[in-house]
């Protein structure tokens, strides 16, 4: 299995969901967000997180893409159909509070690995399945 899923089940007040094409994290309100994200920008591992309240000038929502970049700063980029917006950077207690609100994240390769493009069929069934985790 995967080092880093294996750290995050090690972790308190998390749960991975596998079955998917990706790994799924649920986050729990006692869970140790800090620690997962440090362990996280230690492998070069980022996430996403579909924000279903995001103002869109299209479908509702957004899919958001966080990658560390160094000690205490992620890039963020964010999107969704017809709109996309990259290369903001944002500290870290700023997407621990993100995770923690949104409580589901989609596990990403470490940056040294290329991610799979993913098909329309692949982001509906993700977006499905977010909020269907978060609506419990």
């Amino acid at each position: 299995m995967d080092p880093f899923l294996d750290m995050a089940r090690s972790l308190e007040g998390f749960a991975v969901e596998t079955g998917g094409w990706r790994p799924v994290l649920r986050i729990g309100p006692h869970a140790d967000v800090g620690r997962l994200l440090r362990e996280a920008r230690e492998a070069g591992i980022g996430f996403h997180i579909f924000e279903p309240e995001w103002p869109s000038i299209s479908d509702p929502g957004a899919y958001i893409t966080y990658r560390p970049v160094d000690a205490g700063t992620w890039s963020v980029s964010l999107g969704n159909h017809g709109w996309h917006w990259a290369g903001y950077r944002v500290p870290e207690n700023v997407v621990e509070a993100h995770v923690r609100a949104i409580g589901v994240v989609d596990v990403l390769e470490p940056r040294a690995r290329r991610e799979p493009e993913q098909s329309p069929e692949q982001s509906a069934e993700m977006a499905r399945r977010r909020l269907a985790l978060r609506s419990g």
